[in-house]
């Protein structure tokens, strides 16, 4: 069971809010579960209205592989009597040779959790993937994965919005190295206008194109790790997309790992193209089992930001933790430092009771 109460003050045209949640999951038979949630955002504020939602949810396995899982939620707000339903139904089988899911979810037009992520109202989704996991025995070739999926959303009114069609192959090898490659036909329909990267706009219409890629992946076991992907994508709302992203893993000692991040994108469409680079790089060092340290550096060219982080946690009992954290971001104009920054110390303290 989980309880949560967070009491908001008033913040510019914010009204002093009330927030609650309340999760209780009770676990049957060896690998089963139901569970029921509920949210609460209220306010003493007229024209406030409150915002609540309450939901069930269940997952059965049986036969060692077979797992159903569903789940059922409404939200209620005043002024809102209909269209404020959402549900899914999800079945999958995973053995070491076959797995297959089916999925089918609805989301309503007035569906809100305000308390909650909802990246989409207004849709019907069903889903099918079906992967055939065999084990050759072919010197040095581990397991091969030839997999499929179809994504089909559709509105309330059984208008096709997006369709993705994916074929994938991967191989993993004895040494743990893997190879991964992936052909794709996506379907959008665009209704309202949007920006990519804040940059190049797409007007609304309806979308195909194709998309191919092909990632590496070393053995996490050696030293020098990570992986390379390319992705190329033909049509890609009218135009052209290419990405490459190299996610290395460097690990010179039990302490020390280094791990430098590199996204290159290049977009083109109809209305306006851009090339950006993106760079995420992290240091962790371990002075022993209880100081722990992590530094992050960014740059994203697009927005002309770079941003530091540097977190010192010492475990100073098992789950519990005091985080020392310091946090700073510039812009950069014309390959200077500009005068906008941002700095930031924050401290977190962690502590379990067991009762």
């Amino acid at each position: 069971m989980g309880l949560l109460d967070v009491e908001t003050g008033e913040s510019g045209g914010t009204p002093r809010r009330n927030y609650s949640v309340v999760r209780v999951k009770k676990d049957l038979l060896s690998r089963s579960n139901v569970g029921f949630i509920a949210t609460n955002r209220d306010s003493a504020t007229s024209g406030d209205p409150y915002n609540r939602a309450f939901g069930v949810d269940a997952s059965f396995t049986f036969f060692e592989h077979l797992n159903i899982q569903a789940f059922a939620t409404s939200s209620y707000t005043p002024g809102v009597v209909n269209d404020h339903l959402a549900g899914r139904i999800r079945g999958t089988w995973d053995s070491d040779l076959i797995y297959w899911e089916t999925n089918h979810l609805i989301i309503q037009r007035q569906f809100n959790p305000e308390l909650g992520w909802l990246p989409r109202r207004d849709m019907k989704k069903s889903q099918f993937k079906f992967d055939v996991k065999p084990r050759p025995g072919i010197k040095g070739v581990r397991q091969l994965f030839f997999r499929s999926s179809v994504d089909y959303i559709d509105n309330q009114a059984g208008q096709l919005e997006t369709r993705n069609q994916d074929f994938t192959f991967e191989s993993l090898f004895q040494s743990g190295d893997r190879i991964f490659a992936r052909y794709s036909h996506l379907y959008d329909r665009i209704l309202t206008s949007f920006s990519i990267q804040n940059v190049v706009t797409v007007p609304p219409g309806s979308y195909a194109w194709d998309s191919a890629q092909f990632k590496f992946t070393p053995s996490p076991s050696r030293k020098f790790s990570g992986d390379i992907s390319v992705r190329r994508q033909w049509g890609f709302y009218g135009g052209q997309s290419m990405e490459v992203i190299w996610n290395p893993l460097w690990k010179p000692s039990k302490n020390l790992s280094i791990a430098p991040s590199y996204q290159f994108s290049k977009v083109s469409v109809p209305l306006g193209r851009f090339t950006s680079h993106l760079i995420n790089s992290q240091v962790n060092y371990a002075f022993n089992n209880r100081w722990l340290t992590s530094t992050t550096a960014q740059y994203n060219s697009l927005a002309q930001l770079a941003v530091v982080n540097f977190r010192l946690d010492y475990i100073y009992r098992p789950n519990d933790d005091l985080f020392l954290i310091y946090n700073e971001s510039r812009t950069i104009a014309g390959g200077s430092i500009a005068s906008q920054w941002n700095r930031s110390f924050i401290a977190k303290l962690t502590h379990s009771w067991e009762f």
